[in-house]
């Protein structure tokens, strides 16, 4: 057996490939550090190139113990990498880090060829050490190939299927994978068996493939046109130009994937088209009336689902702008009550992003200007009556509302109407409390959950820290907080200064995101 390591010039191609094969894939991540698909874009990579030097070292070992310890890291690593190349495509259009999963299924036959080495090693001169399996384990070899082949090939066509404007990327990732590194496998196994003599070139293929793959997903992504020009297609297409450049992850592809479930998610399907060529079309042209105005209205909703910046907030507005005017083409009217409809409905979450002015003119409720969308307010004042005035301002912009109140219904006719409902905390007669906090906790959940835009209003905060005790009262406000849907709800509770001491109002005032004292 021969005692010194062999250099075998013809494997510096290992060497140089994995220089290759990390820098292109460190690079790829630092493009998109916080991107799922870069992030196992890189494993792959980094496995791919352990593959290529751990080949290079089993090709060169000095007797048959350390080559098979590094030809259990070259099967580890090629059954491995397969797997996060599919969980880097996976995450393409939609991004979910338990995509990762896919890997699991050959985890055991991956650690058992690391470990058990299922194979024998025997010396040549020409190509140094070479390899063949024992049992079955080339049969399994061989099925969990051709198994991770169909796997990307039906990934490939699902995405093709949902994604149409990713193509090109597509495409080029299976023919990287499918064409050079399978394909290109196939015939050089062909071509050795005739001319054996022919030293193998395993790690320029598995370069090629790596560099084919890396350029599909860091294909330039599609751009936003419209056939025609007109001042409410300009609007969207501002509007949707400056929402795609928020989005993440364009180095791998991903960014017109997670566009196409935002359109979807803010009903803008009837006006965006992405078309095979990646061009994102915005057909306004032939719309109804209606049609016009349900876009802009579920727009706006989806807006308010999402975290989305003040500045596409503000695009959205000139959209409103610019579909008013197109309606006061047709129905002056009918545009004047549907602008006054949106600012009733949607006025609070655009002024809250610095947008109604953009289209609207009207005076603004001091109220709105007050209390922002997602925000819980604890209000210490002498007079928690005298609240109710900005509270009706609000209902009159498109809140609901559900007081929780020590008063008598007599005394809350001002929050009257169908927006309104009142939730007693003590009986009219005996003034004996008639519910629990948990009780309470559940009621305003419930309330936020089937209102898509909700005020709360806590009018006895003091009277439950006198009844219950602040620590009480404090896990109580807690879990009332913590639940409040960020994007549209306010929570404002109100505690009298001349009855609640200030040990037990610091009890409390940690749970809301202000404190004012009115």
């Amino acid at each position: 057996m021969l005692q010194g390591w062999h250099f075998l010039p013809w494997t510096v191609q290992y060497l140089l490939s994995a220089l290759v094969i990390i820098s292109v894939a460190a690079y790829v991540l630092k493009k998109s550090p916080q991107s799922w698909t870069s992030r196992y874009f890189f494993i792959f990579g980094l496995l791919i190139a352990a593959w290529q030097i751990a080949v290079f070292l089993n090709k060169n070992a000095p007797n048959v113990g350390i080559s098979k310890n590094f030809y259990g890291i070259v099967v580890f690593t090629s059954l491995l990498g397969t797997g996060f190349l599919i969980a880097s495509m996976l995450n393409i259009p939609k991004e979910k880090w338990y995509y990762v999963l896919v890997v699991l299924p050959v985890l055991p036959f991956a650690v058992y060829g690391l470990f058990i080495q299922p194979f024998y090693m025997t010396w040549t001169t020409t190509y140094g050490w070479t390899y063949a399996f024992e049992g079955n384990f080339m049969m399994v070899i061989g099925s969990i190939a051709v198994a991770h082949t169909i796997a990307i090939m039906i990934v490939g066509a699902y995405i093709l299927k949902k994604h149409p404007s990713l193509k090109m990327k597509i495409w080029t990732i299976l023919f990287g994978w499918v064409v050079i590194n399978v394909g290109g496998t196939l015939l050089t196994n062909i071509w050795l068996n005739i001319y054996p003599e022919t030293p193998p070139f395993g790690g320029v293929i598995n370069l090629l493939s790596f560099m084919v793959i890396a350029r599909g997903i860091r294909l330039p992504a599609g751009e936003i046109k419209a056939e025609t020009s007109s001042k409410i297609t300009n609007a969207y297409l501002d509007f949707l130009a400056t929402f795609y450049e928020t989005l993440q992850g364009e180095e791998l592809g991903e960014k017109i994937g997670k566009f196409t479930l935002y359109i979807e998610a803010m009903g803008l399907n009837k006006l965006v088209t992405i078309k095979k060529k990646e061009i994102f079309l915005v057909n306004i042209k032939g719309l109804s009336f209606e049609d016009l105005k349900a876009c802009v209205d579920t727009l706006l909703r989806g807006l308010k689902s999402m975290e989305v910046s003040p500045a596409i907030v503000r695009k959205s507005a000139k959209v409103i702008n610019a579909t008013y005017e197109e309606l006061k083409k047709t129905d002056p009217d009918s545009a004047n009550e549907w602008l006054d409809e949106v600012v009733f409905n949607h006025g609070a979450f655009l002024y809250s992003h610095g947008a109604l002015d953009i289209f609207y003119t009207g005076k603004v409720p001091v109220a709105i200007s007050k209390y922002q969308p997602g925000t819980s307010y604890l209000l210490i004042t002498t007079s928690p009556y005298q609240q109710y005035k900005g509270i009706s301002e609000l209902i009159a912009w498109g809140y609901e509302l559900l007081s929780i109140t020590k008063y008598d219904r007599t005394k809350l006719d001002i929050i009257e109407g169908d927006r309104c409902s009142i939730l007693p905390i003590f009986t009219d007669e005996k003034k004996e409390s008639i519910m629990e906090l948990q009780d309470l906790n559940d009621k305003i959940l419930n309330f936020y959950l089937k209102s898509s835009k909700a005020v709360v209003f806590i009018d006895c905060l003091d009277t439950l820290i006198i009844s219950y005790g602040g620590s009480y009262v404090k896990n109580f406000t807690e879990h009332i907080s913590r639940d409040l849907p960020k994007e549209n709800n306010i929570l404002m509770a109100v505690v009298n200064s001349n009855i609640v001491d200030e040990h037990s109002l610091d009890d409390v005032k940690n749970m809301f995101s202000e404190v004012r004292s009115i």
